[in-house]
């Protein structure tokens, strides 16, 4: 998502994009050179957050706007969008559009909300899990089980045990090992 030569020669919304990683202080010009840095900026969380929202007003139709949304999520699988709502929000409201995203797009959603959600979000996070029956990318939601140890999340993953899909159990499975509730060794 960057043409080539003079940055004044862009167009309009990859120049927009510049002007607000210069104005953050981030040396790199474009989402893509942002993904691709070894470094990982702080101030570049709001930035994707407000672009991921505001994204068809802002690049053409006639654009690349997948591969947008797509750099602007990776860009979120970051520590610093941790337990971040708006964040959140912008991700999680991707997985239920009507038509859906594109396979790049939901991967790199995918990635992202299990990067950023925290036991906050839990109640949300199982309704993903329940939306995406039968959508491959559903067991590595259920993977993200295994990081939260609350009463509500061992209980959802107790539930998912005996879930018809098996990579549904199978990651149920790893999840309650690794949230270690007292009493289920003992069964």
């Amino acid at each position: 998502m960057r043409s080539p030569g003079d940055p004044s020669t862009w167009p309009a919304h990859e120049r927009r994009m510049k002007a607000e990683l210069d104005a953050a202080g981030i040396p790199e010009d474009t989402v893509d050179e942002l993904l691709n840095s070894r470094y990982d900026y702080e101030q570049a969380v709001p930035i994707m957050v407000d672009w991921l929202e505001h994204l068809d007003e802002r690049v053409p139709a006639d654009q690349n706007r997948d591969g947008w949304r797509t750099g602007l999520l990776r860009n979120l699988i970051t520590k610093y969008a941790r337990g971040n709502q708006r964040a959140f929000d912008a991700v999680i409201r991707l997985f239920y559009l009507d038509p859906p995203v594109t396979r790049a797009e939901i991967e790199a959603a995918t990635l992202a909300i299990l990067e950023i959600a925290s036991a906050a979000q839990l109640d949300q996070m199982a309704a993903l899990i329940e939306h995406l029956r039968g959508n491959p990318w559903r067991w590595m939601i259920i993977s993200w089980l295994a990081n939260i140890k609350t009463p509500a999340a061992i209980a959802l993953t107790t539930r998912l045990l005996t879930d018809a899909d098996p990579d549904a159990r199978y990651q149920a499975i790893k999840a309650i090992g690794r949230q270690k509730p007292k009493g289920v060794r003992d069964k």
